[in-house]
């Protein structure tokens, strides 16, 4: 096994849970091509994709992150590279489900990348996954500098509340790069948890959430928290159980999309009271 990993390497927004299943998969493909050992090699790149070779991956031209498996083992024809990506397709008879692959190429796509076949009957076979380069943090920073110093953190604990996991990590991240403690949980009853064994001054939540919404999570944190002040958000402009509502956390919230600008202002209002 061979490591040609590049250094400095650029980041690149994958799960990575997935990615290490990724890497698996590939590996193990790998040793069945080499029944008689030979050599595994993973490699990773910063490229800079042209509008050419960027067309050629269905990608649009820009930074990237590419990651490679290669092995010396028996490689494959025209006919299997075009069918390798099929679910239940396999050429190891009982050995395999004809899985692997497939859940390669959904991870890929779900993390909008792309992936290239190298490879020639006797020769061998290199798989190259493609990744944008991830700059969301570096936009967050970029935020922070044109915000206000009112924005600055002064040491506080925040709370967000998110059942969508991209878009909760999202928030976690750029409050952290702030100088926030920041502590994320998907649903209600994992945030009253946290609470009740944390201190936390601010909590920001979804309003849409699994069993119990982010109006009736807010009548809580005020019953039992009462210095914890509160931010809600929604890309719903109509809320189910709207008898519950908050006259006051409605009339503030933020509705999705916003400008993490405006987040980190409303945040820091709140806090100063």
């Amino acid at each position: 096994v061979e490591f040609d990993l590049a250094d400095e390497l650029w980041p690149a927004y994958v799960d990575a849970g997935e990615l290490e299943d990724a890497i698996i998969n590939l590996s193990i493909n790998s040793k069945h091509a080499m029944p008689d050992g030979g050599r595994l090699s993973l490699r990773t790149r910063n490229e800079s994709l042209d509008a050419a070779s960027a067309a050629t991956l269905g990608l649009a031209p820009g930074e990237c992150v590419s990651l490679s498996v290669a092995d010396t083992g028996v490689g494959m024809g025209e006919n299997t590279q075009r069918r390798m990506f099929e679910p239940f397709f396999s050429t190891k008879g009982e050995q395999g489900t004809g899985l692997g692959l497939s859940q390669v190429y959904g991870f890929v796509q779900r993390s909008n990348g792309a992936i290239k076949v190298e490879s020639e009957l006797g020769r061998g076979s290199t798989i190259i996954l493609y990744f944008p380069r991830h700059i969301v943090a570096q936009a967050a920073a970029d935020s922070s500098t044109r915000a206000s110093e009112h924005s600055l953190s002064r040491g506080e604990t925040i709370l967000v509340v998110d059942d969508e996991v991209t878009l909760r990590e999202l928030s976690v991240e750029t409050l952290t790069l702030q100088g926030y403690r920041v502590l994320g949980a998907s649903d209600a009853e994992r945030a009253l948890a946290i609470l009740a064994t944390t201190p936390v001054d601010l909590l920001l939540s979804d309003i849409i959430l699994p069993r119990m919404d982010g109006y009736q999570l807010a009548a809580q944190v005020k019953e039992r928290y009462p210095r914890v002040k509160i931010q809600l958000a929604s890309g719903f402009s109509a809320e189910r159980n709207s008898e519950l509502i908050d006259a006051e956390l409605y009339a503030r919230r933020l509705e999705k999309p916003y400008r993490l600008a405006d987040l980190l202002q409303r945040i820091r209002q709140l806090l100063d009271g």
